[in-house]
């Protein structure tokens, strides 16, 4: 099978339905991206919300590297 990959242009893997398939995940991922982001942006209690979440993370991380230093 490798040596039969050296006669294509690219990979059979690159062509197709593979392309296909990544090329709607990556889309699928932006879709959900942007519906979050909306959310977020749309109201603030749901944005207080992440942001103090994000910031409870940031500082459990940076208290755990301290105490492990």
């Amino acid at each position: 099978m490798r040596r039969g990959w050296r006669n294509f242009a690219e990979p059979p893997l690159a062509m197709g339905d593979f392309k296909d398939i990544m090329t709607d995940a990556i889309i699928d991922s932006q879709d959900g991206h942007n519906a979050i982001a909306g959310q977020l942006l749309k109201d603030e209690r749901v944005f207080t919300a992440m942001m103090g979440m994000l910031a409870r993370q940031v500082y459990r991380a940076f208290a755990d590297r301290k105490a492990n230093a």
